[in-house]
């Protein structure tokens, strides 16, 4: 219930600092993150990565999901349970997001038990579902979807910009009976 309100109370003034909340960590899942690619003539391949890691934390009732950046993973271990302090909240207004600094702390404490559900809800989380979508509804559709079909068309990868930098884009044709989608895909060549 504290990390409920913690992110649901709006806060007083832009220097609130959150008290300290004892949380378990239920589980935490490598997430590398690409910051640059490199374009070559025949292929692409990743330049830079940052190997971030992704965590689900708990306070016995509700499950919040946060990004550990590479610099403080070494910080926290599954299946801990912890008096977390020095941490922030991001957003303008509520729901905020948990954020991790170099200044936030954690130290050890006794065991927190915690209840299937708390658990499923954390790997519902960690692990989103992916719903099966006929190609006639990809389009339409937001989140994380699963569609199958025969590769009619692949393209060559193109470079595109996104903010400041460049990612790689493959057009990938599907056809599904008589419905016809264009996926684009961002994997760097690699089928």
């Amino acid at each position: 219930m504290a990390l409920k309100k913690l992110l649901g109370t709006r806060m007083d003034n832009q220097y609130f600092r959150p008290p300290p909340i004892k949380i378990k960590i239920i589980e935490i899942m490598d997430s590398p993150r690409v910051i640059t690619w490199d374009f070559s003539q025949t292929n692409v391949r990743l330049a830079v990565t940052k190997n971030n890691k992704v965590a689900v934390i708990t306070d016995g009732t509700t499950c919040k999901k946060i990004t550990i950046f590479e610099q403080f993973g070494n910080k926290i271990k599954s299946g801990t349970s912890n008096f977390m302090r020095g941490h922030r909240l991001r957003g303008r207004q509520p729901p905020y997001f948990l954020n991790i600094t170099g200044s936030t702390s954690f130290f050890q404490t006794s065991d927190m038990n915690i209840t299937e559900d708390v658990c499923q809800e954390a790997e519902a989380q960690l692990h989103p579902r992916s719903h099966d979508t006929p190609l006639s509804e990809c389009c339409t559709r937001q989140g994380l979807f699963t569609t199958e079909g025969q590769v009619v068309e692949v393209s060559k990868v193109i470079k595109v910009a996104k903010e400041k930098d460049f990612i790689p884009l493959k057009k990938i044709t599907l056809q599904q009976v008589t419905v016809s989608a264009k996926v684009g895909s961002t994997n760097g060549g690699e089928d």
